[in-house]
């Protein structure tokens, strides 16, 4: 039988208590997954929870059976405190979890057998003025020892953790916090010493509880310990202000007895207090904060003028260096997302000396779970709020203090990482709100430098077409003055050689026999052949050229073609570089009339330097199978199209040199050449390609290659632009 609520009112500060405890157990449940030391808390907490519930309804019984059962409930969740604790304290500080804490588990399931089944740890329950609450029997005191001796255990950890400056600073202030509440709950060991014949003292414990307990989770789970101490600092303040404003009046009244005096007094040192104490608390908060205050006034400064900055180096630059300086930080990293590799390399970073090893971490990959967790949170954070599981992939080489994650909007995707401060101080929710104007505000102008950018290249693409129209309208030019000048030749060729007919017709008998004027005649008759052949070669190295500038100065828009057209034309090209006078070795039949989409200006100057790439690596591999080998090597190209469903690939394969493992990472390197001195190389052919087909056609090129076996580059175009 329980008594009424109304019947025992010191039964409503542990009820109090447990809603409290309550809240926070949620709270410790919602942020199970980020820390093994929050899941410990969790289990303390939850102890906590079965012990203050079992008192309760110890207050509220109305007999001694009652309580003493109710009592035992409670221990239930007491016997597991001290352990839970310690395991906790352990978690925290970065300890492992020790084999003997198995047996203080054990000994704790046999303390509670033994409450369950005798009189020995709890001997019934006797009626204080606050209510019934258990005796102690004759085995309780062993109990008692394990408390105090655990929880000692967890204060000394503590305090030799919270002085560790191998540690973060942040986290050597979280323990210090949980440290001084630990202290402090060595009080409640009142509550113990409450059970023991002819004491009557009130078990105050679960008051100290609620607070500390409040304090710890705040600590460990919300990491902004500077709030924490604002938070005290004007909760003490208010305490020793209102004391003194009113113990003055109180003081008045007891010595001089005029109790009415004192009350009027007492109401107008409140009416003031209330503005004075306003006053007070802003100068003591501007005392506390007063370097904090400086550096963020000097960040929204810069975030203001930040869009007026048009170069992007510069404006990271200038970032990191005004962060660093103003905040007084180890280090400051910036990252933002390759578009070509889409790893998050470091594009900007400014660091103390002893910091340069965080240079090693130069880039994340897109899947990394840091980038993950970090494209999850929408504000800066601190690094301690990251799951274990998550810090354990990456392992940082410098302690970080705040990571801002703002940058990932539109197409600015990145972010910024800060290290600690030089004053060890931990970042407040001021300095996370300010970083957050600051992130948004350099996305804004990271944009403005991109579009700037973006427009100088457009605005030189444009000046490059022109320029390219008017080289085209020149060869145009150019090439019918030589035209002309070579039908004038082919006909004096032709002339000659019909003046050598019609003299050997008319002079037989002088011709035919061989004398001097035979092989004179003779003579000239290869004279006329040669020009003739030479004309025709000219002639179509005129054409060759004219119809490359021509595709070149007309064709810079995204359209629909054939392959054919462009790989013909590289075959011009390619005769005209080497002076093949046979057959150009390039086989391109498994072409066909098949089309693709693309910028025909671009897709044929990359197609003729990889045709041009392969047929030079053909002739290296044949003066290497004729030197080393001795054998003939007959250098072939193959051109081949596939059309997929959204997509087109082109093959160019070779039978060359091939590429040498320790070069493959590097052919898309700009000044990166594998050719022979005597073959003309500058190395940025290939990076050039790559940047046209990628950057100007949003498609992809890849090498496959094999040493002394060949090579075949494929490239992917999308059909539709």
């Amino acid at each position: 039988m329980l008594a009424n609520y109304s019947s025992n009112i010191y039964a409503l500060p542990p009820l109090l208590t447990t809603f409290i405890i309550i809240f926070i157990t949620i709270k410790m449940l919602n942020n199970w997954n980020k820390s093994e030391a929050i899941r410990y808390f969790t289990f303390f907490c939850i102890a906590l929870l079965i012990w203050n519930i079992g008192f309760i309804m110890v207050y509220f019984s109305a007999n001694a059976n009652t309580a003493f059962f109710w009592a035992r409930v409670g221990f239930l969740g007491v016997v597991f405190i001290p352990l839970l604790a310690l395991m906790f304290v352990y978690t925290l500080v970065g300890k492992k979890i020790e084999k003997w804490m198995l047996y203080v588990a054990i000994f704790s399931f046999i303390c509670l057998i033994i409450n369950w089944s005798t009189h020995l740890i709890y001997n019934g329950a006797k009626l204080h003025f606050w209510g019934y609450y258990p005796v102690a029997g004759k085995l309780y005191i062993v109990f008692l020892l394990m408390f105090v001796v655990l929880f000692s255990m967890c204060s000394v950890i503590l305090f030799k953790a919270a002085f560790n400056y191998s540690l973060p600073s942040l986290q050597r202030r979280q323990i210090l916090y949980v440290f001084l509440a630990f202290t402090v709950i060595l009080s409640g060991v009142v509550d113990y010493i409450a059970k023991f014949e002819g004491v009557e003292i009130y078990p105050f414990g679960y008051a100290v509880i609620a607070v500390l307990l409040s304090i710890m989770a705040f600590a460990i789970v919300k990491y902004n310990l500077l709030d924490v101490e604002l938070v005290l600092a004007r909760t003490g303040l208010y305490v020793i202000f209102y004391a003194v404003l009113f113990g003055i009046p109180i003081l008045i009244g007891v010595k001089t007895g005029h109790w009415k005096a004192t009350t009027f007094i007492a109401v107008i040192f409140a009416s003031i207090g209330t503005m004075v104490f306003g006053g007070i608390q802003k100068k003591a908060e501007n005392l506390m904060l007063t370097e904090q205050r400086a550096y963020q006034k000097i960040l929204l400064q810069a975030a203001a003028g930040m869009t007026q900055r048009h170069d992007l180096t510069k404006l990271l630059r200038m970032v990191v260096l005004l962060v660093k300086r103003s905040v007084k930080i180890n280090f400051v990293a910036i990252y933002l997302q390759d578009p070509d590799t889409k790893e998050y390399r470091i594009v900007s970073f400014r660091a103390d000396k002893n910091h340069d090893i965080f240079k090693r971490t130069a880039s994340f990959p897109e899947d990394s779970p840091f980038v993950a967790y970090v494209k999850l949170r929408e504000t800066p954070f601190v690094y301690e709020e990251i799951p274990d599981i998550i810090k354990k992939k990456i392992n940082f080489e410098s302690r970080i203090g705040l990571i801002v994650p703002a940058f990932v909007l539109k197409e600015v995707n990145g972010f910024m990482l800060l290290g600690e401060k030089d004053s060890r101080k931990p970042y407040s929710a001021d300095d996370i709100n300010i970083f957050n104007i600051l992130a948004s505000q350099t996305v804004v102008a990271i944009e403005n430098c991109m579009f700037i950018e973006d427009f100088k290249k457009a605005q030189e693409k444009v000046f490059s077409a022109e320029k390219l129209a008017s080289i085209g309208g020149l060869a145009e030019g150019v090439a019918h003055q030589i035209n002309n000048r070579l039908n004038h030749f082919s006909m004096i060729a032709g002339e000659m050689k019909f003046e050598l007919d019609e003299f050997k017709n008319k002079m037989t008998p002088l011709v035919s026999d061989q004398n001097v004027l035979s092989k004179s005649i003779k003579y000239f008759y290869t004279l006329s052949d040669s020009l003739t052949d030479n004309i025709k070669r000219t002639s179509s190295i005129i054409k060759g050229i004219l119809n490359y500038a021509k595709v070149e100065a007309q064709e810079t828009q995204h359209k629909e073609f054939e392959l054919k057209e462009i790989v013909e034309l590289s075959i011009d090209l390619l005769r005209v570089k080497h002076d093949i006078k046979t057959e150009v070795p390039v086989d391109y039949s498994q072409i066909g009339n098949k089309t693709i989409f693309g910028m025909k200006s671009l897709i044929m100057e990359s197609i003729y330097n990889l045709v041009d790439n392969g047929y030079e690596a053909a002739l290296e591999m044949k003066d290497y199978a004729s030197k080393y080998q001795g054998v003939e090597h007959n250098p072939k190209i193959t051109v081949i199209l596939n059309n997929n469903d959204g997509s087109s690939e082109i093959i160019i394969a070779d039978n060359g040199i091939g590429i040498k493992p320790e070069n493959f990472k590097k052919m898309f390197a700009p000044f990166f050449t594998t050719k022979s001195s005597y073959k003309s190389g500058t190395g940025i052919g290939m990076y050039v390609v790559k940047r046209m087909i990628e950057e100007m056609h949003k498609g992809h090129i890849w090498i496959e290659s094999e040493y002394l076996k060949g090579t075949s580059v494929h490239i992917s175009l999308p059909k539709v632009s």
